[in-house]
C-alpha cells in the first residue's frame, strides 16, 4: 500500500488575489527573468499577444539562510508587476502568471521547513504570482545531493501543493520526460541514470521520479507539462534514432499517457495515467544549435498541430508549452535556423487568443 505522504490541510489568510487558470486550452511560455530595459519584458507581452495565456517566470529556490527559511530573489519583481499591469491595460487580464521553483543546477527546497511552512513563507513573499510550477531537476555535479528527488523533498512538494491549492493558487508540474516515462516501469529517486540504448554517456536521467506526486493525489496539479526537450530524451530517440515522424510519435505518446503504464513502486505495481484533455501539456523548445550534437529536439508547431488534430476530441491534449519566450530562433533537426513562432503557431490550432484578447471582464 502506498504510504509516502500524510495529507492534511492548513488555512493561510489570503493577502493576494490569485487569478484562476483559464478554463480552456493552455499555451504556456517560460520567462527566464525580467529586464526593465524592455528586452525580455517586451518578449513576454508579445508572447501573450500571440497566444500565451500562462506565463511561468523562472526561477526561485527555497533556501536555508542562517537557519532561516528564505526564498531566493527570483525575477525582478518590479519588472514582473509592470508587465502584468501592461498586459491588463491591453486587455489580457485573464492571462495568469506563475513562478517556477527549481530549474537545472538549482537547490531543492531546504528541509529547514515543512511544505506547509514553506507555503507560509511563500505567501508572505508573493506579490504577483497566481501559482507555482514545480521544476525540481538534477545537477551537473554528479556528486550533488540534488541529483536525487528524495522522499523528504517529495513530501515538501506535496504538502506545499496542498496548502497552495487550499489557498486558491494554481499548481503545476514540469517533469523532464525521463522523470515521467511511459517506457519505464521502474521507479527510484536517483536522477543520474543512463539509457543503455541512447547516448549512454549522458548520466542525468530520472526514473519516474515525479510519479509518487501523482500516485497520491493528482488533483493537486492543474496541469502537467512534459519536457520532451530533455537532453537526448525518449522523444528525441524515437525521431532521431528510430526515424519515427514527430507527428506519429506525439500521437502514440498521448495515447500511452492516457492508457497508463504500470510502475513498480517499492514492490507494488501502480498504474499511472494522465487525462490528456484535462491535464496534459506537451513541452517543446528551440532545439540544439549544434547539429552534430542535437542534444535537445525541435518539433515545429505545425507538426504539433497535425498530431493534435489527428487525435479524437477526448485525447486532444490540454495545451502546449515552450522554453522560452526569449528564444526567437529555432534549430531544425538538420541544424538550419527557422523562426520559432511557438506562441502564434500553437495558437493557430489551440485558439487560445480568441478567449483572452480584449477580455476586460
Amino acid at each position: 500500500m502506498l504510504r509516502l505522504f500524510k495529507l492534511c490541510f492548513v488555512h493561510v489568510w489570503s493577502i493576494f488575489a490569485y487569478r484562476p487558470l483559464p478554463t480552456g486550452k493552455l499555451i504556456v511560455g517560460y520567462a527566464p527573468g525580467c529586464s526593465e530595459d524592455g528586452g525580455s519584458s517586451n518578449n513576454v507581452i508579445k508572447a501573450v499577444q500571440d497566444g500565451v495565456n500562462v506565463v511561468i517566470w523562472s526561477f526561485i529556490e527555497f533556501l536555508n539562510i542562517s537557519n532561516t527559511p528564505q526564498i531566493s530573489t527570483g525575477p525582478n519583481i518590479t519588472c514582473v508587476k509592470k508587465v502584468v499591469n501592461d498586459l491588463n491595460s491591453l486587455g489580457f487580464n485573464t492571462s495568469v502568471h506563475m513562478i517556477s521553483i527549481g530549474g537545472w543546477d538549482s537547490a531543492h527546497p531546504s528541509p529547514i521547513a515543512s511544505g506547509f511552512e514553506w507555503f507560509n513563507v511563500f505567501k508572505e513573499w508573493n506579490q504577483v504570482y497566481d501559482g507555482i510550477d514545480w521544476d525540481l531537476e538534477g545537477n551537473d555535479n554528479l556528486t550533488s545531493p540534488y541529483n536525487a528527488l528524495t522522499n523528504r523533498t517529495l513530501q515538501i512538494m506535496n504538502d506545499f501543493s496542498i496548502a497552495a491549492k487550499n489557498d486558491g493558487a494554481i499548481v503545476s508540474l514540469v517533469p523532464p520526460q525521463s522523470y515521467l516515462d511511459t517506457t519505464e516501469s521502474r521507479y527510484d529517486t536517483n536522477l543520474t541514470h543512463t539509457y543503455l540504448d541512447w547516448h549512454p554517456d549522458f548520466h542525468y536521467r530520472g526514473r519516474n521520479a515525479y510519479a509518487p506526486l501523482l500516485f497520491l493525489n493528482d488533483s493537486l496539479y492543474d496541469f502537467v507539462s512534459l519536457q520532451l526537450y530533455e537532453s537526448w530524451s525518449r522523444c528525441a530517440q524515437a525521431i532521431e534514432q528510430l526515424n519515427e515522424s514527430p507527428v506519429t510519435y506525439l500521437i502514440k505518446l498521448v495515447r500511452r499517457l492516457h492508457a497508463g503504464w504500470l510502475i513498480d513502486y517499492r514492490g507494488e505495481f501502480i498504474r499511472l495515467s494522465l487525462n490528456p484533455a484535462q491535464k496534459l501539456v506537451l513541452g517543446f523548445s528551440a532545439g540544439s544549435a549544434d547539429a552534430s550534437i542535437q542534444k535537445s529536439i525541435y518539433i515545429s508547431p505545425s507538426e504539433v498541430a497535425l498530431a493534435y488534430n489527428s487525435l479524437p476530441y477526448f485525447l486532444q491534449f490540454r495545451g502546449a508549452m515552450y522554453w522560452n519566450v526569449n528564444l526567437e530562433t529555432c534549430y531544425l533537426r538538420n541544424g538550419s535556423q527557422v523562426s520559432c513562432d511557438f506562441a502564434a503557431g500553437f495558437n493557430s490550432f489551440l485558439h487560445v487568443q480568441l478567449s483572452t484578447e480584449n477580455d476586460t471582464s
